[in-house]
């Protein structure tokens, strides 16, 4: 159990920098100060961490599939329409 907790810490941590990394701007004209820089990462950290925590949350609750689904945002799959019922002539 020791290790899943450990590689969720990991996964959390790269898909948070992927983010910050993503959020920043390709060329700026100045960099940004570092207390500005570092505050970004922090923020983006406890977004990516928050995040995580409530769709874990989620799935603990989940009861079938489709509730995990939900968890992530899949959307559910819309039921076939019921065949109209034969007439008896």
């Amino acid at each position: 159990m020791k290790i899943r907790q450990i590689l969720m810490a990991a996964v959390i941590v790269v898909a948070a920098s992927s983010a910050a990394m993503a959020q920043t701007p390709a060329a700026p004209a100045t960099p940004p100060p570092f207390e500005a820089q570092k505050a970004m990462i922090i923020k983006n950290l406890s977004d990516g961490i928050a995040d995580a925590q409530k769709k874990l949350s989620c799935v603990k609750e989940a009861s079938d599939a489709k509730a995990v689904q939900a968890c992530f945002g899949v959307p559910a799959q819309a039921a076939p329409p019921a065949a109209a019922p034969a007439t008896k002539k």
